[in-house]
């Protein structure tokens, strides 16, 4: 098998789950947009859902480390919205990030409103408590016990990825969606990250 094969087969899955979605996408397609044939899937990755899942695992680490050298490039006195503003900047201003991020984005948008479970199995265990970004919250929220701060990392994520999955299913319909105000989405990732504990929430252990 030639060298380049593989690099030509992860490029061609990228291209197309973009285009087509991870249900879409056959054997055949990848294999003519990669000019090569079944054999080189079965021989570099054991199967389709084995090279789908890489695509997407490969995209998660790729994107997650250009966030983590984002954050780590803010300056020590930078304020939570200054953090949050910098970790959402790929979904609130794509056109600040590279264009192999924002295709990286969109690979990962996609496959995360159709559920794939190729991207469900990669994002398994991927994030890790210790990254920069949970360090500089940490820091920031210091009122904030870890176990509850990675909760409501969680419920905001999970909040912007429901409204971006949103847009994206009305463009996808041909409706114009909603415009949110950016600043309106920090302030709410701000608010929901900072709160201040209810008294019953402190007596937790």
């Amino acid at each position: 098998m030639a060298e380049d094969t593989q690099p030509k087969l992860i490029a061609a899955t990228e291209t197309l789950l973009v285009e087509k979605g991870h249900a879409g996408v056959t054997l055949r397609d990848i294999t003519e947009l990669a000019g090569t044939n079944v054999a080189s899937i079965a021989y570099h990755f054991g199967s389709k859902d084995e090279l789908v899942a890489k695509v997407y695992r490969d995209a998660l680490v790729e994107v997650t480390n250009a966030q983590r050298q984002s954050i780590e490039s803010l300056p020590k006195e930078a304020s939570i919205r200054d953090v949050v503003a910098m970790w959402l900047s790929p979904a609130l201003d794509p056109e600040s990030t590279s264009t192999r991020q924002q295709n990286l984005w969109a690979l990962i948008r996609r496959g995360a409103l159709e559920q794939a479970p190729g991207l469900a199995s990669a994002a398994e265990g991927l994030v890790a408590h210790d990254n920069p970004l949970f360090t500089r919250l940490s820091a920031l929220l210091p009122h904030v016990p870890q176990p509850l701060l990675r909760m409501r990392h969680d419920l905001v994520l999970g909040g912007v990825s429901a409204l971006f999955g949103a847009n994206l299913q009305a463009n996808s319909r041909g409706i114009a969606p909603p415009s949110p105000n950016p600043s309106d989405i920090i302030d709410w990732v701000v608010g929901g990250l900072s709160a201040h504990l209810t008294p019953a929430a402190k007596k937790q252990p």
